[in-house]
């Protein structure tokens, strides 16, 4: 993600994304378990993606009102479909959103691990919630697995990491950092855990197609578009000749599941 202007080199391409769809969409439903549903909540979905996600969300809680803002233009497009007098979507960077309400509710699934500096994005929250608001969050924390770690690895060599900006690369904290900051943020409850979530996906190239609709986004974003086409290829050959041609490949993800209330 570039600096001033939201996503200017929007590498994210919905279709990608949704080929796993149902696997993607697991946490969602614990996330939203998680929350403690009150009438006629505000809500703020940071990263809402194509806003089916956010519209499921809007219509579980039966909100009052709901907004969904996403960096990414190319998702946004297939949110405006969802839209309803209560349900509207925005396109912000997370980062450099100031709403002028407070919200109920603050949720996000799957997005914040591209913000960067989260101890001032999580003690930015209370002021946006009303009395007795909530966060819920899910974050994916499988970067020292050998898809993700590969493609840092790769990263790191002279034809790329010249283009690359360290500090715009997917990461989050630590659990327990997360429940010292609600904690210090002045959320009284909170619950905070990790979870596997067990994929069983076809082959190894179904892996590096899943990959190929997150994480690898960031360098195509990053990267012209030749030394990413060589990034990819380098990067496929580093998952065949790490994993082989597995018929089927067993993905366990790691996934951060946050939620407080103030």
């Amino acid at each position: 993600m570039k600096n001033d202007v939201p996503n200017p080199t929007d590498c994210w391409n919905p279709e990608q994304y949704k080929k796993f769809e149902k696997e993607r969409n697991q946490p969602f439903f614990d996330l939203i378990k998680m929350i403690h549903p009150k009438p006629d909540m505000s809500v703020l979905d940071l990263g809402c993606g194509d806003g089916g996600l956010t519209r499921m969300l809007h219509d579980h809680l039966s909100s009052k009102k709901t907004l969904g803002i996403d960096s990414s233009l190319a998702m946004l497009k297939n949110s405006y479909a969802k839209k309803t007098p209560s349900l509207h979507f925005q396109l912000e960077k997370i980062e450099a959103f100031k709403p002028n309400q407070k919200f109920d509710l603050i949720f996000s699934n799957a997005a914040l691990q591209w913000v960067p500096n989260h101890i001032e994005l999580f003690e930015s929250f209370p002021g946006m919630l009303e009395e007795k608001g909530q966060v819920a969050i899910q974050m994916p924390d499988n970067f020292d697995f050998p898809t993700h770690r590969l493609a840092k690895e790769l990263a790191l060599e002279p034809s790329f990491s010249p283009y690359l900006d360290k500090e715009k690369e997917p990461s989050v904290l630590p659990l327990e950092v997360y429940s010292d900051l609600l904690f210090r943020s002045g959320f009284k409850k909170q619950d905070v855990r990790i979870q596997v979530y067990s994929h069983l996906l076809e082959s190894t190239d179904s892996v590096i197609q899943w990959v190929r609709g997150t994480l690898l986004t960031y360098y195509e974003s990053e990267l012209p578009k030749d030394k990413f086409e060589l990034f990819l290829n380098r990067y496929i050959t580093k998952i065949k000749d790490y994993f082989g041609e597995k018929k089927p490949f067993f993905l366990p993800f790691k996934r951060i599941l946050i939620w407080g209330e103030l």
